[in-house]
């Protein structure tokens, strides 16, 4: 089940006879990390003067009554334009605590950290902006050191590029958690996959405790454990600990428990995986009946919907299935298999918009897509492609269109 080509095997082999000519990991993480980091700040700042920012859309949300306006200059340019949905919500956790019950859904980790940090940034804001960059620094890292693993130089970069750039990607540089998850995520599979088990399980550990989707690392590292059949093997069960250790102190403190808050406050519910695959379908054929609408801009919005949510239905499938193509190793296929069954049991509009977020997760599709896609234009086209896509994503997320 692991990628078997004698392409890329004789390549792989190639490649390890050339380790001193490989570019170090942490600096072209670096330079990758930096240099989206900057590019998105830039397209924000300049975007400012153009955002519509209709207030149907702002209070919809919540903690929005201290919002930082345009009026604020640079100051904006730079930070308020990022003040947008989760972010509110993990930097109320960070400065008051799990004092509403709708914000359990939001796991501890990362407002912790932003409570932490915040002395030495004097910004809560621009500490979360800080901590997800950072982490997609070392996401970033440890995405090539594992693509390494399995691909040549070329390969193993190009994949990394390619996953930096897809769409939705700009949220692992804006005040929300994924950077973060899927570092922890990324670095505990590296660890196992090269002995280092006990890092692994840490790093696991504090996976399902950054955000709920970061029990998927358990697959992976149960499907590593079972090739060692000793002892050690222990070490993969820590995710779970993690796991359940939120919703312990949830119980102890009287709170409720995330999956008892969505279907109340986020009318968000779970259901069968096909299920929900029926609903989302049922959205885009209601989205594109135009029956009852009288206004043109009325049809053009709804237009314009049904065709993103259309592009966003078949970014997914795309992912799907690279996610679960048979020249992944086995650890990526059940890591894929457990990511795809949790998205799916999110059940609800609001879920349905996060969908493309929750892509990110399934790294492993990028894997796929490199080894499948020799030809370098198309490669290339379709990185370049993907990109617009997360660009105009951007766009609707900063105008607070979109809810991801």
């Amino acid at each position: 089940m692991e990628i078997q080509t004698e392409a890329v095997d004789s390549d792989v082999r190639a490649d390890a006879q050339n380790v001193l000519h490989r570019y170090p990991a942490p600096l072209v993480a670096f330079a990758l990390a930096a240099t989206l980091r900057a590019l998105y700040t830039a397209l924000a700042g300049f975007a400012v003067p153009y955002l519509l920012l209709l207030p149907a859309f702002i209070t919809g949300n919540h903690f929005t009554e201290h919002l930082m306006t345009p009026a604020a200059g640079l100051q904006y340019a730079l930070l308020g334009v990022w003040e947008r949905l989760d972010t509110l919500n993990y930097i109320h956790i960070a400065q008051f605590g799990y004092n509403e019950p709708f914000i359990v859904v939001f796991y501890p980790v990362y407002p912790l950290l932003i409570r932490l940090l915040t002395p030495v940034f004097g910004s809560a804001l621009l500490t979360a902006l800080v901590i997800s960059s950072v982490a997609a620094f070392f996401l970033f890292w440890g995405l090539l050191l594992l693509f390494r693993l399995d691909l040549p130089e070329k390969v193993a970069i190009r994949t990394l590029v390619f996953y930096a750039l897809w769409p939705a990607s700009f949220i692992l540089f804006c005040g929300y958690v994924e950077s973060l998850v899927l570092a922890l995520v990324v670095w505990s599979i590296y660890f196992a996959r090269t002995g280092r088990l006990w890092l692994a399980g840490l790093l696991g550990f504090f996976a399902p405790l950054s955000k709920a989707i970061g029990i998927i690392v358990v697959p992976a590292l149960a499907g590593l454990a079972v090739r060692e059949r000793r002892w050690r093997n222990l070490w993969a069960a820590l995710p779970l600990a993690g796991a359940a250790a939120y919703p312990l102190w949830l119980h102890l403190s009287g709170h409720p428990q995330p999956w008892q808050a969505y279907p109340v406050f986020w009318q968000t519910k779970s259901n069968w995986p096909w299920i929900t695959v029926i609903h989302a379908v049922q959205t885009l054929l209601h989205l594109l009946q135009f029956g009852g609408l009288t206004s043109p801009v009325q049809v053009a919005m709804r237009a314009g919907w049904g065709l993103f949510f259309g592009l966003q239905l078949c970014w997914m499938a795309i992912v799907f299935a690279l996610a679960l193509s048979r020249r992944l190793r086995m650890e990526y296929l059940l890591y894929g298999a457990a990511g795809i069954w949790i998205v799916l049991m999110k059940d609800s509009e609001i879920a349905q918009q996060q969908w493309i977020r929750y892509m990110l997760m399934l790294f492993p599709a990028a894997i796929a897509f490199s080894v499948r896609e020799k030809d370098s234009f198309l490669f290339a086209a379709s990185t370049v492609l993907l990109f617009l896509f997360n660009l105009l994503l951007l766009w609707f997320f900063l105008q607070w269109i979109l809810v991801l």
